[in-house]
């Protein structure tokens, strides 16, 4: 390291001018500056893309938000001309419904998610074929037609971009099913609404009559699933709420649609048939920690469900009369 020049002596003689006063500093005045969070815009990108539309600020970047027009300018590699989309946006995603035109002439109109075409959607081909029906992941996925250049209109089921000729039937009920499956699932978990709100208006008094219809009380029972059955005078009420409660937000729900497909009872104590109105059986169960707890719903009455099934690894096991 080089050492610093010694610095010179001024000589006495010599009369230095006094030191200046050093300036007073003003202080300025601060002025708050108004960031903008969303607004409209004309945005022009190095790759040629050009946006003209809503956008929001997102962690201090202004992203594509709202409705707006993006554009990619036509190159070498695109003699049929731009590229564009014109719909809504989220977060720099295509979101919701827009108009996608591609550079062969190809044109989608219809639902977008995060940048997919997903939801319904019509496609039309630059050759005059067209589908449209559900679309997932870009793909034709779900219930749609698709037509032809000869004009032949083929309507059925489409899973991941294939018409699956010679699975129609199969792809339709297995369909069919679920919708019958999810129908149930609603129907059945609004039990635990219900018995919540049974037990909140009642009091010593009234609690046994209005938490009664919720245990097998009827003979018809017998007709659709085996004992033994939960009693209400196998808790207090408090605890049937608790662990009602608690099961209600299940990690697991299986919706019979036979007897074969019980996981909590024993198949053969289903005794009637599934999908097919009264005595339709769901199964609960709820994992938390150690405590495993199973419930299941017995459609006794129309629009009544029933505890046929019930066990709290939480509670000791009963043991049976000798």
């Amino acid at each position: 390291m080089s050492k610093p020049a010694p610095q010179k002596k001024v000589p006495s003689k010599v009369n230095l001018p006094p030191p200046e006063a050093e300036p007073v500093k003003e202080e300025e005045p601060q002025v708050q500056q108004h960031i903008e969070m969303e607004g409209f815009g004309r945005f022009e990108y190095r790759n040629g893309l050009v946006y003209e539309g809503q956008w929001k600020l997102v962690n201090g970047v202004k992203m594509k938000h709202g409705e707006g027009v993006l554009i990619f300018q036509g190159s070498t590699s695109y003699e049929a001309g731009n590229e564009e989309y014109r719909g809504s946006w989220q977060e720099d995603k295509m979101h919701g419904f827009g108009v996608y035109k591609y550079t062969s002439g190809a044109i989608y109109t219809g639902e977008w998610y995060k940048g997919k075409q997903q939801g319904r959607g019509t496609y039309e081909f630059p050759d005059g074929t067209l589908y449209e029906g559900e679309w997932k992941d870009h793909k034709m996925h779900g219930e749609g037609y698709f037509v032809d250049k000869d004009g032949n209109r083929w309507e059925g089921e489409f899973v991941d971009g294939v018409y699956q000729s010679k699975m129609q039937k199969e792809l339709k009920m297995e369909k069919m099913l679920k919708k019958k499956e999810l129908e149930i699932k609603l129907s059945s978990t609004q039990f635990f609404d219900k018995f919540a709100e049974s037990f909140a208006k009642s009091d010593k008094k009234t609690m046994k009559e209005n938490l009664l219809p919720y245990f097998v009380t009827q003979e018809e029972i017998k007709l659709y699933v085996n004992g033994p059955y939960p009693k209400f005078e196998d808790k207090a009420p408090e605890k049937w709420n608790e662990v009602i409660a608690f099961v209600k937000n299940y990690t697991m729900v299986n919706v019979l649609r036979h007897g074969s497909n019980a996981k909590i009872l024993q198949p053969s104590n289903v005794l009637s048939s599934q999908f097919n109105g009264l005595g339709q059986i769901v199964e609960f169960q709820k994992d938390e920690g150690d405590r495993v707890v199973k419930l299941v719903l017995c459609n006794a009455l129309e629009n009544s469900w029933t505890i046929v099934f019930f066990f709290d690894s939480a509670e000791p096991e009963k043991k049976g009369k000798k």
